[in-house]
């Protein structure tokens, strides 16, 4: 029945999609800046779905599985009132390029500690530029920037991303967040 009630507004997002990711136009700022809500807001939402289906111990379930999975820390170093989202640039190529998320950030030190639950040996650098490693060998580049961590997975072909160069487009991503 959830599926049901979900099937139209995921066939608007996929042709949302590809309208955004064709490529004909070339551009020096994102093509597509996705602001989503914030983690408060998006669990409040849980709850209220959850209310609808029978289901009213969802957002619980949800705030149990990030507490048990943080240790109770809950998501220490992110700013749950602030919203999550993602931007995508397009190659010179005309090509979409690998998405940029960015995730808001109250406390540098904390969210890195965070990030160690998920990649081991999380270190901001001297460069400012974080490197992460995933478990299955994804590699990951992040930047801290207007209290938010911006990151993207490394292309395979090539050792870095746009990331390091694309203040432009993050300063972009932020102003339209505002």
């Amino acid at each position: 029945m959830l599926m049901q009630r979900l099937s139209r507004p995921l066939m608007w997002l996929t042709l949302l999609f590809a309208v955004f990711f064709s490529p004909v136009v070339q551009s020096a700022e994102p093509l597509a800046v996705f602001s989503i809500k914030s983690i408060e807001e998006l669990i409040d939402d849980v709850g209220h779905i959850g209310e609808l289906v029978e289901h009213p111990e969802a957002a619980d379930l949800i705030n149990g599985f990030i507490d048990q999975f943080t240790g109770g820390k809950r998501l220490q170093g992110i700013d749950e009132t602030a919203r999550v989202g993602a931007f995508v640039m397009i190659s010179d190529a005309g090509q979409p390029g690998t998405p940029v998320v960015f995730i808001p950030v109250s406390d540098e030190k904390d969210f890195l500690a965070l990030l160690g639950n998920f990649f081991p040996g999380a270190k901001k650098a001297a460069s400012g530029m974080v490197s992460l490693k995933g478990a299955n060998g994804q590699q990951f580049v992040g930047k801290f920037q207007d209290d938010y961590f911006f990151a993207s997975q490394v292309a395979t072909d090539r050792k870095s991303t746009r990331l390091n160069s694309s203040h432009r487009c993050i300063s972009y991503a932020v102003f339209c967040l505002k």
